[in-house]
């Protein structure tokens, strides 16, 4: 493993706070990349990601460090870049009606903000 001679990745989101979902690019120059979700490190992890190519897209789906390397054809790896996410969790959705026995059909209207999904139980 030589990484003072390869290029290291870059990884297009800074560490953060992100919406669930977010997609985290990893690009690099050299010839492939590794990376891992866990913050270990890829070129010796049990539970590293071969990317298999210069770019990989992972989504930030939980809080994270992701860790990427570059390797060169010759298999030697870059020094590590890593950035630690964060999922921010959407505010609780509002309803229109306030809790409490209602006498006949009540319309109740349920909003969140935008791109979340609300699911409910009656």
């Amino acid at each position: 493993m030589n990484a003072s001679s390869v290029v290291a990745p870059s990884i297009d989101k800074a560490s953060g706070d992100y919406a669930y979902n977010t997609a985290v690019t990893i690009t690099t120059t050299e010839e492939d990349i590794m990376y891992t979700t866990d913050g270990t490190d890829p070129y010796s992890s049990s539970t590293a990601i071969d990317a298999d190519g210069k770019t990989a897209t992972v989504y930030i789906t939980r809080d994270m460090t992701l860790t990427a390397i570059s390797l060169d054809g010759d298999l030697n790896a870059s020094a590590p870049v890593t950035c630690e996410y964060t999922v921010t969790k959407p505010a609780a959705p509002a309803f229109s009606l306030a809790e409490g026995s209602y006498v006949g059909s009540q319309t109740v209207t349920i909003t969140s903000v935008a791109g979340t999904t609300i699911y409910y139980t009656i």
